[in-house]
């Protein structure tokens, strides 16, 4: 005969969704990102032309 499965074996729908991120945590990471790359751009530029 099969076993049946205990409750902890399941995983309920809430567990597999994914809940998405605040909003205010997107914004800082575009901010994050936006500053990173406004640090980088003027010494990566002139690099990369050098190359090409």
């Amino acid at each position: 005969m099969s076993l049946k499965r205990g409750p902890d074996d399941n995983k309920t729908s809430d567990d597999k969704r994914r809940k998405p991120p605040p909003f205010c945590s997107v914004v800082r990471e575009v901010m994050k990102l936006q500053s990173v790359r406004n640090l980088m751009e003027p010494i990566l530029e002139p690099l990369v032309r050098r190359v090409v």
